[in-house]
């Protein structure tokens, strides 16, 4: 076995002592799955409701954004409004991703290494 594969499998042993709810190769891999994932841990809302007070329904295409249900109002705000991530541009899988080595204290070589 190389060592550049010991050294992945020596970390992620480390991190496994720490919780078995999640592994590195299971976090989201497109925004969608992200946002869902901020939102059933409670760090992103999952409902909202416009100014108006009617329910909104949340829109991800190029831009990720809350829109209003009633043709009459057309409200929309972006995800990102009101919350720790507002005026971050960072994509939703490498705020969870950066969280994830953050938490387990991955060093940055590490990182680097498994996802390149």
């Amino acid at each position: 076995m190389s060592t550049h594969t010991e050294r992945h499998i020596e970390s992620i042993s480390a991190t496994e002592s720490k919780t078995e709810t999640m592994k590195l190769f299971d976090l989201p891999k497109t925004d969608e799955e992200a946002i869902k994932f901020l939102q059933e841990k409670g760090v992103l809302p999952s409902q909202r409701v416009c100014k108006n007070g009617h329910q909104m329904n949340l829109r991800i295409g190029q831009q990720v954004q809350w829109s209003c249900k009633k043709k009459e109002c057309r409200t929309a705000v972006k995800m990102r409004v009101g919350n720790w991530l507002e005026g971050s541009r960072i994509t939703f899988v490498t705020i969870v991703r950066f969280v994830y080595c953050w938490a387990f204290e991955m060093t940055s070589s590490f990182v680097s290494e498994s996802w390149v």
